[in-house]
């Protein structure tokens, strides 16, 4: 069974201004034009029945993006940004006459049992004062989590030392105290959510359950080969929170959506996508290489390509999809031969993202 996707970060409305990208041109960064562009590039996406996946969706976008689809595509939106962003989030749709939607999940990542389980492995390793009980059952999950969090923020809050010219003075203090939170704190209060979705591909005339060669009477994408297909597989889209230059950060983050997909999917073929700020050098992408080794990114050697006061010129691979090992099979990617200019975004190109588009055999 071929499936084609594309995951594109569209670059939120109210973070492209002219003080964040003062080398592009100015018309590039009119929202007028870039909605034009944008709808221009998913209206060519559902043409060829692509499922969908995009990030940095602005309320006001995903309510336009709501009538772009009707009817022929369903759609879901999981939203986490502030006000200031117009409460952001990420997207996924798809062709009702081509798939059917078996399962869904919408959670803030950190909310998921896997997240949690996580987060109690972690509090094991840095008890000292309890004798932490297993993970494996929702009890243990949750004493691990709570005596480390009573030690943390209380205990060891009961004193205070302060070191002057080589003596240290030592008191008691508030254990209520304001700290610095860690990067472990941070992690798990994320409000960032994902989309998760099992998908059931329909046959001719409505159906489910037909043989490959009665649903699509295509020839295996290896000659000679023959190929057993999954009617049925899921797709994860998620935007990995920027705290790029935060290594525990973005490695709890990597690892939790790794937990989370697999134990969403179980034991089917699972998509994962998004924009997830790590390029090839960091530790994240490291760390999710290790835990999925089997990804597919833009065939240029850059997906993101910005200019800002901030962090400078900035050219890296940052969108991919990751897919389960072994069921999976590279059939085309879909990358436009033009020549791209930058810094993004340009007149013809309207995010600081291109978009990564793939089409896969899914198979058993």
């Amino acid at each position: 069974m071929s499936v084609s996707i594309v995951t594109y970060n569209v670059l939120n409305p109210k973070l492209c201004t002219a003080e964040w990208f003062p080398e592009c041109h100015p018309q590039a960064l009119l929202e007028s034009h870039r909605w034009t562009l944008v709808s221009q590039k998913i209206t060519e996406w559902m043409s060829h029945k692509c499922i969908i996946c995009l990030q940095e969706v602005s309320r006001e976008w995903s309510d336009r993006l709501m009538k772009l689809f009707d009817p022929s595509y369903g759609c879901i939106v999981a939203d986490y940004g502030t006000p200031r962003q117009d409460y952001m989030g990420i997207l996924v749709a798809w062709p009702h006459d081509l798939y059917l939607v078996l399962d869904c999940n919408t959670s803030r990542l950190v909310e998921l049992p896997s997240s949690r389980k996580l987060l109690s492995d972690l509090c094991m390793t840095k008890m000292a004062l309890t004798t932490p009980l297993s993970s494996d059952t929702m009890f243990g999950r949750w004493y691990n989590i709570l005596c480390y969090y009573f030690r943390r923020c209380i205990l060891n809050r009961w004193t205070k030392s302060v070191t002057t010219q080589g003596k240290t003075k030592t008191w008691f203090a508030s254990p209520f105290s304001p700290s610095q939170p860690s990067s472990q704190d941070m992690a798990f209060s994320s409000f960032h959510r994902l989309i998760w979705i099992k998908f059931c591909r329909r046959s001719e005339n409505g159906e489910i359950g037909r043989s490959l060669c009665e649903q699509e009477r295509l020839a295996s994408p290896i000659e000679g080969q023959t190929i057993h297909c999954s009617t049925q597989f899921c797709v994860t889209n998620y935007h990995m929170p920027c705290r790029y230059k935060d290594d525990e950060f973005m490695n709890l983050h990597t690892r939790m959506l790794v937990d989370a997909t697999k134990w969403l999917s179980a034991s089917s073929p699972f998509l994962m996508v998004g924009d997830f700020n790590a390029h090839p050098k960091t530790v994240a992408f490291q760390t999710m290489s290790n835990l999925l080794p089997q990804f597919l990114c833009s065939a240029r050697d850059f997906t993101c390509w910005t200019s800002t006061p901030a962090n400078g010129p900035f050219k890296e691979q940052l969108d991919y999809i990751w897919y389960s090992p072994g069921q999976w099979l590279l059939v085309r990617s879909h990358t436009p031969s033009c020549d791209i200019v930058g810094p993004l975004p340009t007149l013809s190109e309207p995010s600081d993202h291109l978009p990564v588009y793939n089409t896969f055999w899914c198979m058993k």
